[in-house]
């Protein structure tokens, strides 16, 4: 997500985000839309295909797409945003079209990146192998981190463990990550959103530091929201199990 300031065309980085409902929406995390400066504009910043090849070398290049608040949970610190394209436009991509300088065909490279998610509201099991990809450090550099899911269950208030749950995983996270997508490392199926990194209280009781573990919304929470929107959820299906064999008794000659 990137803070654009009309005044003088100035961007900043403030947090991570993926896309939903067939790429005409994203979710994030609720504060991070609340760190939006009055007079500042909120946009989807769209990340290309980097390219690395000895002819041609393309990276961090981003379209940026202005988005409106549709709607926020504060249970489970989501928000919901539309993207402003063109009224007969029914998805989003950003395609990289490379032509030879001396003629030739035109490639087109795409990375799927600008993809809206698959949903999982499958029961994980701890351990799961997991990962996040986002723009932490306001750098324009995607960066992915990877982990395992910690624990399913992590109580938002310790005294009041039915006021709201989160997944807490053992991952890599820090600022700009809020907001962006967890997801199986399997199959890439997403199973929540970074909310927070999980801080321990210092000895000294002044402050406090990271312990290497993050909040993580769960993908139920995502789908509640997009439903009681109108939005069909881009729901990861499963296979569909073989059917069964049916034993036949052998006939007697």
């Amino acid at each position: 997500m990137v803070l654009v300031n009309p005044g003088d065309g100035s961007t900043r980085v403030i947090g991570s985000a993926l896309l939903t409902g067939q790429g005409r929406h994203a979710v994030t995390a609720k504060h991070v839309t609340d760190a939006v400066p009055p007079g500042w504009e909120l946009h989807a910043g769209l990340a290309g295909s980097d390219i690395d090849r000895p002819d041609i070398q393309v990276h961090a290049a981003f379209i940026y797409v202005p988005c409106v608040l549709v709607d926020q949970d504060a249970s489970s610190d989501l928000a919901l945003l539309e993207l402003q394209m063109p009224p007969d436009a029914t998805s989003v991509s950003l395609v990289v079209r490379i032509t030879p300088d001396g003629g030739g065909p035109t490639e087109e490279l795409d990375d799927g990146r600008t993809g809206p998610f698959k949903i999982t509201t499958d029961r994980l099991a701890e351990g799961t192998e997991v990962a996040t990809s986002g723009f932490p450090l306001s750098a324009p550099a995607l960066v992915t981190t990877a982990g395992i899911l910690a624990s399913k269950f992590a109580p938002l208030d310790q005294a009041n463990p039915g006021g709201g749950m989160r997944h807490l995983c053992d991952l890599t996270a820090t600022g700009g990550n809020s907001g962006g997508p967890v997801y199986r490392v399997s199959d890439g199926a997403l199973v929540g959103v970074l909310v927070a990194g999980q801080l321990s209280p210092l000895a000294s009781g002044d402050g406090a530091q990271s312990v290497g573990l993050t909040l993580v919304t769960p993908s139920q929470n995502v789908v509640e929201l997009l439903v009681r929107n109108g939005i069909e959820p881009d729901r990861d299906k499963a296979l569909p199990r073989p059917p069964k064999k049916t034993a036949h008794p052998h006939k007697k000659r």
